[in-house]
């Protein structure tokens, strides 16, 4: 009882910063985001350096790095991350709307 108490007061302060600072709290998202995106490139490529030379596959590696570029230009261009967060938003918002309003 004591410790719902305690957790609905925390959830309200932290909704009362999170609304005070939407930018801080975007950024922090996307670095994070950009480092589960890092974190998975790399395990891709230690998968693909685990696997025998027969089970190799090129496109894997190349999958894997591409990924891990990507997640390290996440986390070093959070700027750019954020407006793609943003714009990604808007995008499922919009689509929402239409399939709500079509009755899909």
């Amino acid at each position: 009882m004591v410790g719902d108490t305690i957790q609905g007061i925390l959830m309200i302060v932290l909704s009362i910063i999170i609304f005070n600072n939407p930018d801080a709290v975007l950024a922090t998202l996307a670095f994070w985001l950009g480092v589960i995106v890092i974190l998975t490139g790399l395990a891709g490529i230690i998968a693909w350096l685990s696997n025998t030379k027969e089970k190799r596959d090129i496109f894997s590696l190349i999958g894997s790095v591409a990924v891990l570029i990507i997640g390290i230009l996440m986390v070093t261009k959070t700027g750019i991350t954020t407006k793609a967060i943003t714009l990604f938003i808007r995008v499922i918002g919009c689509s929402n709307c239409v399939i709500l309003i079509n009755g899909s």
